[in-house]
């Protein structure tokens, strides 16, 4: 890995960081704020009425805790697409643009070689991607004590969040493959960042609508069950190793597609 080159990588790609992470922030703000013990038959009552759409949205788990309410408004919606946005962002800025307006030569010209410069982007993106967990984590945490002292399973609450490095990883992973995989980078970037949202759709459709459930069984984003790793079962932390597995797979293969492809640049 190539420190400087990683700098330059972060530098590049910390605004965009920085509003994801302000965005997450702001939620995670209001729906902490919005937690009340009492008001959970009547989310109760609107989730009966409407059980589709809150179990599209990964929203029709139990909300008794404020552990659990947080993981049901943030965890499986909204800290699954805005890291999603970022991680958009950051391979666009990486490596799509610089392969259609040519200035990847630049860098590949260095003195490094590619399987070293590839290591350098992959780490870039998965260093920003463990700071905004680390922020959003504390964000979390500091909210919750703020409204509601000793009231939050912080060891919950933070297995929960572990648990989504790897998915974040895992589609990172994705995008990045796709674009070195594919003879015009603007394709790829569309293809991977496709895939993504394709996957997360079938998340949604398995949860909400009957005999879709088979989705579950194809889909990589399944293996993440923030309310089993809440509850510490081991299923769950498989399936999140499962998930690193393949995040690093695909990592792996794009390093050794990037080494090898011949860019027109």
């Amino acid at each position: 890995m190539s420190l400087k080159l990683f700098t330059r990588q972060l530098h590049a790609n910390l605004a965009a960081a920085c509003i994801v992470g302000a965005v997450i922030a702001l939620y995670a703000v209001c729906v902490t704020m919005m937690y009340d013990p009492a008001l959970g038959e009547s989310l109760d009552a609107m989730k009966d009425a409407m059980p589709e759409l809150f179990a599209a949205f990964g929203m029709a788990g139990s909300s008794t805790t404020l552990a659990d309410f947080m993981i049901n408004y943030l965890q499986q919606f909204l800290l699954v697409c805005l890291p999603l946005v970022l991680v958009a962002l950051a391979t666009r800025r990486m490596l799509a643009q610089p392969l259609e307006t040519g200035s990847l030569s630049c860098v590949i010209s260095l003195p490094l070689g590619r399987h070293r410069i590839i290591a350098t982007y992959l780490c870039a993106l998965f260093a920003l991607l463990t700071g905004l967990l680390v922020v959003t984590t504390a964000i979390e945490v500091g909210c919750a004590e703020a409204f509601f002292p000793g009231e939050l399973d912080t060891a919950a609450l933070l297995r929960a969040n572990a648990g989504l490095l790897p998915l974040w990883s895992f589609l990172g992973a994705v995008c990045f493959l796709a674009v070195i995989a594919s003879r015009r980078a603007d394709r790829g970037f569309a293809t991977g960042l496709g895939i993504c949202l394709a996957s997360y759709l079938a998340t949604m459709l398995a949860d909400m609508a009957e005999g879709w459930e088979f989705l579950d069984a194809i889909n990589p984003l399944a293996f993440y069950d923030a309310y089993g790793l809440a509850a510490g079962e081991p299923s769950a932390a498989a399936g999140c190793v499962a998930l690193a597995a393949a995040a690093l797979a695909l990592a792996a293969v794009a390093a050794l597609v990037f080494g090898r492809r011949d860019f027109s640049i």
